[in-house]
């Protein structure tokens, strides 16, 4: 099995924050099963922590 982590991990960093397993698969051409079993694994290991939005609060009213 080829380890496809890198692409992953690095797709997560340019904001694929929400894993949006179809659109992983497509843009590095593996099956979704494969990307659904790797987020899984790095999830199980730490490696992924957290999955948040990041708002813009004047924009959704609820400025500070």
């Amino acid at each position: 099995m080829k380890d496809i982590r890198p692409k992953l991990i690095k797709l997560l960093k340019e904001g694929y924050c929400t894993p949006q397993i179809g659109r992983i698969a497509t843009t590095i051409d593996e099956p979704s099963s494969t990307i659904h079993y790797n987020i899984k694994k790095l999830e199980k290991e730490g490696a992924i922590k957290t999955y948040k939005a990041v708002f813009d609060y004047g924009k959704i009213e609820e400025g500070f």
